[in-house]
């Protein structure tokens, strides 16, 4: 294992920026606290899941070493659009969801194609 210039091995260094992880935590507190006929408890599960999701990859040693690995950032990006982002959609609260018919088709995933 290569060894981090501090002596610890890749998995040894952790990100554990408060620029991150206040805004993060602050905004699970919030989202916890919106009243049960906003959010399911699904839509709880999606949320948290996505918010772990992030962290996994930014306070880590995946996000610590990043800008180090091609391999990493990769992961790290794969993980933040094709895990988390559909992750916090899917927990949205039913009031954020877009009623306007236009919108709806005009944001329809089949659109961003073209």
């Amino acid at each position: 294992m290569e060894m981090h210039h501090h002596g610890v091995g890749i998995w040894g260094s952790w990100q554990l920026a408060p620029e991150i992880l206040l805004p993060l935590l602050l905004l699970t507190y919030l989202y916890l606290r919106l009243p049960s006929a906003l959010v399911t408890n699904r839509q709880r599960i999606f949320f948290i899941a996505g918010i772990v999701s992030a962290l996994l990859v930014i306070i880590t040693p995946i996000g610590a070493r990043a800008m180090d690995y091609f391999s990493l950032h990769m992961v790290q990006h794969i993980t933040l659009m094709m895990i988390t982002g559909p992750l916090l959609v899917l927990g949205t609260p039913n009031t954020f969801h877009p009623t306007n018919k236009f919108f709806v088709a005009a944001t329809h995933p089949i659109f961003s194609w073209f």
